[in-house]
């Protein structure tokens, strides 16, 4: 469907992939032109829906609580720009380089972000459910409380990444790399993280309930009152990782590693599903500081 313009002054009345013409035009100037524009022009608020700046070199460009519903931003380069609380629902801005970019409180739902540089940006508070961020360059990125539920981040690099008291339910991060990556307090309930490298990040209550966390990487992790109830944690690797008072009731751990893992008590393991090739410690302390050796529990097919 080709895009729809209205001119500046009209009323913005509903219809598909609407875009103000004169505003587009301005912006296509450059980001100098624009940002002076909506300086002497703080009561406008942009109207760029359906707009197609594929390609467009907009560094820096002000886009604050601008109208983007729709548009084609793929491949531009957006280095610094603002789009606090943007409406970017369904955006394609597939390969753009959004580096150092803000958009907090910005709405991202359905967007189209695969393959995107959004290195250090800032997504406070954005929401940004069931977004495509396949591939994408996410190191550094400020998730802080952000609504990521069931997005897609297939072999995304968040290093680094600040994810904490996000809601991240039934997001799909598998094969990321979340390696140093801060998810205190984030909801990832139903999530997939099978083959992640979370390697020195810090899980502290998080809840990880009903995940999948097969073959992941969670070696010197913080996993202080993370909670694994039902989850499968087959071949993942928690050597050396804290897992004081983490809840690791009906998990599954065949091939599971917890050699040298810190604070596994035998209460934590409470109708876990262990086989010999379960990797455990030789002994475990309860909360009695009693010493246990950890009983095998035959494998359910």
């Amino acid at each position: 469907m080709s895009t729809i313009f209205r001119k500046e002054g009209q009323p913005n009345v509903s219809a598909p992939q609407m875009a103000n013409i004169e505003q587009l035009e301005r912006l296509k100037q450059g980001a100098l032109i624009w940002n002076q524009w909506r300086v002497k022009n703080p009561e406008i608020l942009p109207d760029l829906q359906g707009a197609c700046l594929k390609g467009a070199s907009l560094c820096g460009i002000n886009l604050q609580e601008a109208n983007l519903i729709g548009a084609d931003l793929s491949g531009a380069n957006l280095r610094q720009a603002n789009f606090e609380r943007a409406e970017l629902r369904d955006v394609n801005m597939t390969h753009a380089d959004c580096l150092g970019a803000y958009l907090g409180e910005a709405s991202l739902i359905g967007a189209h972000l695969s393959n995107i540089n959004l290195q250090e940006a800032n997504l406070w508070l954005a929401k940004m459910g069931g977004a495509t961020l396949v591939d994408a360059n996410l190191i550094g990125v400020n998730f802080r409380s952000a609504t990521l539920a069931k997005t897609t981040m297939n072999g995304a690099n968040l290093f680094g990444a600040d994810l904490s008291f996000a809601l991240a339910g039934e997001a799909d991060l598998g094969s990321t790399n979340l390696a140093t990556a801060n998810l205190r307090g984030t909801d990832l309930v139903g999530a997939n993280l099978d083959g992640a490298n979370c390697r020195f990040a810090n899980f502290h209550k998080a809840n990880l309930t009903r995940c999948s966390v097969r073959g992941a990487d969670l070696a010197l992790a913080n996993l202080v009152e993370t909670k694994f109830f039902q989850s499968n944690l087959e071949g993942a690797d928690f050597s050396q990782a804290d897992l004081q008072r983490a809840i690791l009731v009906d998990t599954r751990l065949s091939h599971a590693k917890l050699t040298n893992g810190k604070g596994v008590s035998k209460e934590q393991l409470r109708g876990a599903i262990l086989d010999e090739t379960t990797q455990l410690p030789e002994h475990t302390t309860s909360t009695a500081d009693e010493v246990y050796a950890i009983p095998l529990i035959e494998s359910v097919p």
